[in-house]
């Protein structure tokens, strides 16, 4: 437990109307006075000052490291002694895509677009042999995937005449027959 002079704390006054609190100013309203306070700015009751910089963790923008100065030359919430990117706003590490570069992941597959080779496909982040939006599956279990197999082959020929009325090919073909032999050029 850290402990404070009494100084820090309101004292009691007391005069003919009564008891009246004096408080010393404290700005962030934490009970200790602005005069023994290591960090006006916002509440902290227990004064922690991990690095020691004499800003209490509560306004650090870097508690474990040392930075009295509290320097931050892109203005994002770390400190130049912790941020490792020091010209980007939006970042204080390089995250996926480095410093610079936002780790947007339009396809919310944990990948962010600058390393997602199908940024719009969440199953994947390569294109594979069916490209991108295409699974490359291998249904029939071929080795190769469903997008590469070639069609499969048509009806045997005992099938592809059903539904016809019988009689009715042999009738067409007999009809070509003659149309051919009238058509052709007598000697």
């Amino acid at each position: 437990m850290t402990h404070f002079p009494c100084s820090l704390f309101p004292s009691f006054t007391d005069n003919s109307e009564g008891v009246f609190v004096t408080i010393a100013s404290d700005a962030d309203a934490d009970g200790i006075n602005n005069d023994f306070e290591n960090c006006v700015s916002a509440a902290n009751f227990d004064q922690t000052d991990t690095d020691g910089d004499g800003d209490g963790d509560a306004c650090d923008n870097c508690p474990p490291v040392a930075n009295a100065n509290q320097e931050n030359g892109d203005g994002d919430t770390a400190g130049d002694a912790c941020d490792e990117c020091l010209s980007d706003p939006d970042k204080s590490a390089p995250g996926q895509c480095g410093c610079g570069i936002a780790d947007t992941d339009t396809d919310s597959d944990a990948t962010a677009d600058c390393n997602d080779g199908c940024s719009d496909d969440p199953a994947k982040i390569a294109p594979g042999e069916c490209g991108c939006g295409v699974p490359d599956a291998d249904a029939n279990a071929n080795g190769t995937p469903d997008c590469n197999d070639p069609p499969p082959p048509p009806a045997a020929c005992g099938t592809c005449a059903a539904g016809v009325l019988p009689g009715t090919l042999l009738s067409f073909s007999l009809m070509l027959w003659t149309r051919r032999r009238h058509s052709a050029p007598r000697r």
